[in-house]
């Protein structure tokens, strides 16, 4: 699994099958808040008291850490007035959360960054990610890069302009 990421004319993708069945997912939980919002916390507690009461263990711990990690980064890193969109999807093949914000032009080129290198190598960039945390030398960038080695979840994204949306996918 990890990160299925190829870059194609500016665009970040994963596979093109997964990204026609996210096109006509069933929208299970829509959340919109204002970037640099304080609602973290009580958006992570809704997306894991409905994915424990409604999918196997596994799943649904796969799922939470998906809705805190992507929810995290696209209120930390989105534009200070845009919206921020958290979504909990289901297709044929499993269940997705999909984050959907505006992004500023010098973090949209450190995501992108840590896309590639996520795709390149989950358990590499994690390992990498969770030595820079313990050191603190650096701003550790550790949330994707758990996505896809410790939870096991692939991870497509798109960008167009300033638009970004990022898919944590968990199979059936």
């Amino acid at each position: 699994m990890g990160a299925a990421v190829v870059r194609e004319r500016g665009t970040l993708i994963g596979d093109r099958s997964h990204q026609q069945s996210y096109s006509k997912a069933t929208n299970l939980i829509r959340v919109e808040l204002n970037s640099g919002s304080e609602m973290l916390t009580c958006t992570h507690a809704f997306f894991s008291a409905y994915c424990d009461g409604n999918f196997r263990p596994i799943v649904a711990e796969r799922l939470t850490v998906a809705a805190f990690e992507l929810l995290e980064n696209g209120l930390s890193y989105g534009g200070i007035r845009e919206k921020v969109v958290i979504e909990l999807l289901q297709v044929d093949r499993g269940l997705g959360i999909r984050v959907t914000n505006e992004a500023i032009p010098a973090r949209l080129a450190k995501l992108l960054e840590q896309l590639e290198r996520v795709g390149a190598s989950p358990e590499g960039v994690f390992l990498e990610e969770l030595k820079r945390s313990m050191t603190g030398t650096n701003r550790a960038m550790l949330g994707l890069a758990r996505l896809a080695y410790e939870a096991r979840l692939e991870l497509f994204a798109s960008v167009r302009d300033r638009h970004v949306e990022v898919i944590a996918h968990c199979g059936a």
